[in-house]
């Protein structure tokens, strides 16, 4: 007995103790060198991250049980501190802020959550979404300490830390009665984002998080980039990986332009990618860190699909995530995490452009829409199932209904385009604008013959939530565009938008539909295009080639008029197009307008 017991044990891997892992009614999570353990079985699980911030809170439940629908089993979300705390001391969890409620509700739809704490999260936030005080106060610390702001922010800095700790004393009321020990969904904390430690300042968060009583099964962190000096004490933290099939960051104007991208779509034994954060992190060498093996191979950030940023106008496909998921699979992943699995928009309440723009002083230095953060995911800005939706679903429901069954089995490589795992067979041959007819699928070998369960080139008919006819609407012209301004390069050397643009904006005046329950949609051509009502922005693109969408039941009832704008088509080669046709030079015209119902 006690050597079969022995046996049982060596197959699920080696446990790595973390926080407090038994819920009320006896449901235990542990985490092993393989896998998360449920009730002392291995799972699979998919993970989806949706921004309950940049959500109307009337929306939540319809997008968590779109995404429960969709494969997802843990949903993730940043906390990002300058929407919660935009006044020092003055802290607002109302609204679409409600992070207790939305972690109320994320349990009513039959969902776990990972609750990335911060205290910086990035997420293309203004200031990686620290507050602007405390931006600020630290420019005035960082005077003493050779006046580099990351001499103070994100340190062991006493002051910092202090300031963290009040704001996590004020969050963990919204956290902790959802804590999995407390019969809530919260299975696991992020600490940090994107930071190379070093590592005393990941112990210093994680001791402060414990202190405060964030006791979760499992506490997290991003596996890249490379730690200054590297992890001191094993298993504090479960490193979560990584990858993208194309990235708004990389300052070229080309296609693909970092070799890590088609890496991406390679079965290989490396889990750290070298292609996130280039702009911020520089070069980096695709390695695992020392010691790596002995986590288990989860993901938190495998591309949903890509923001456009000004300079990098990108239009991404739906097999880029669906061939990112199966290669990690295929490789050892046992957690794929899609970032974004459902799309946002940023609060516009404080007054001043809450996205990540190259003036920002302490962020990764990207121009993004101030308003919209469409992902191009899944489920989009405004909640509409996209074809890549379908495409996941599949993924999701093949890891729940076999990752017991491979999750404890590692990867046999074949090739760069095929591994196994057990008895499953995982193939891709599809990169993103390389070979974009490459097949990808998942499959079981029955009696020397390939059956394939999971296949991302079937036609099953899926669609997205878009439908076949729509009702027209009306837009008059009000005024035509003005000679184009010369494209300004920002701070980092891209192209950045110019605000003076907008005097040079053409406009349209637009009729609104009696019934407000659907999505606008306006095709144009030009350079930033943006809806205002009454005078006030309310949505904002940056054209790629896809249309502007906008969805109308978000209007108070006393708005009647809606204007759209579109500043002309700049010219040149600083901005890069992925996939549009090339406005003419001093371009700025719409072709097509219509509304499409509510998506259900």
């Amino acid at each position: 007995m006690i050597s079969l017991l022995l046996a049982a044990a060596l197959s699920t891997g080696t446990p790595i103790p973390q926080g407090a892992n038994v819920a009320p009614d006896g449901g235990r999570l542990d985490v092993t060198s393989k896998a998360l353990l449920y009730n002392g079985s291995p799972i699979v699980p998919m993970m989806g991250e949706i921004h309950y911030s940049r959500l109307p809170a009337d929306e939540w439940r319809d997008q968590l049980l779109k995404m429960k629908e969709g494969g997802v089993t843990i949903v993730s979300t940043y906390v990002f501190w300058n929407h919660h705390e935009w006044e020092r001391g003055e802290y607002r969890f109302d609204g679409s802020r409600n992070l207790s409620k939305f972690l109320e509700t994320v349990k009513e739809c039959g969902l776990w959550a990972i609750v990335r704490i911060g205290p910086w999260a990035h997420g293309e936030v203004r200031e990686g979404g620290f507050p602007d005080w405390l931006v600020a106060e630290a420019a005035e610390r960082s005077k003493a300490k050779k006046g580099k702001l990351s001499n103070v922010l994100r340190t062991t800095d006493a002051w910092f830390m202090e300031e963290t700790r009040k704001f996590w004393t004020r969050l963990a009321p919204e956290v902790l009665p959802h804590l999995w020990k407390n019969g809530g969904p919260v299975v696991g904390i992020q600490l940090e984002n994107e930071s190379r430690g070093p590592w005393a300042y990941y112990q210093e968060l994680k001791r402060l998080a414990v202190e405060l009583g964030y006791d979760a099964p499992m506490y997290t962190r991003t596996g890249w980039p490379r730690l200054n000096g590297g992890e001191r004490t094993f298993g504090e933290m479960i490193p979560l990986y990584g990858d993208y099939a194309e990235g708004f960051w990389d300052r070229q104007t080309t296609s693909m332009p970092n070799a890590e991208y088609r890496n991406a779509f390679a079965m290989k034994e490396v889990r750290t990618s070298a292609a996130i954060a280039t702009e911020q992190l520089g070069a980096q060498k695709a390695e695992d860190a020392k010691g790596a093996a002995q986590y288990p191979y989860f993901t938190c950030e495998l591309g949903g699909g890509m923001a456009s940023s000004y300079h990098r106008r990108l239009v991404m496909e739906p097999m880029d995530a669906f061939a990112l998921g199966v290669v990690k699979l295929g490789s050892g992943s046992n957690l794929p995490g899609y970032y974004m699995y459902r799309g946002g928009t940023n609060p516009t309440d404080q007054g001043v452009p809450m996205g990540e723009s190259q003036s920002d002083r302490f962020t990764n230095y990207n121009d993004l829409p101030p308003i919209s953060y469409e992902f191009q995911s899944p489920l989009s800005e405004f909640g509409v199932r996209q074809k890549s939706w379908w495409l996941l679903r599949d993924l999701g429901r093949f890891c729940a209904k076999y990752g017991g069954e491979f999750a404890l089995e590692e990867p046999v490589f074949t090739s760069r385009n095929e591994s196994r795992r057990g008895r499953f067979i995982f193939h891709n041959e599809y990169v993103r604008r390389i070979n974009p007819s490459g097949e990808c699928w998942i499959g079981v070998e029955e009696n020397g013959n390939i059956r394939r369960i999971v296949d991302g080139r079937h036609d099953d008919g899926a669609l997205d939530d878009s439908p076949v006819e729509a009702d027209p609407v009306v837009v008059t012209p009000l005024s035509v565009a003005g000679n184009p301004l010369p494209v300004k390069l920002g701070v980092n050397g891209v192209a950045t938008p110019d605000p003076n643009a907008w005097s040079t904006a053409a406009t349209w005046a637009v009729e609104l539909p009696e019934d407000r329950n659907c999505i606008l949609e306006i095709s144009y051509r030009g350079d930033m295009a943006r809806l205002e009502a009454d005078g006030v922005p309310v949505a904002d693109d940056f054209y790629n080639g896809d249309a502007f969408r906008f969805a109308l039941w978000r209007l108070p009832e006393h708005v009647v008029k809606l204007d759209f704008k579109v500043t002309p088509w700049p010219g040149g080669d600083a901005i890069f197009l992925d996939t549009a046709p090339v406005p003419a030079l001093g371009e700025a015209s719409v072709s097509r307008a219509v509304s499409l119902p509510q998506p259900r």
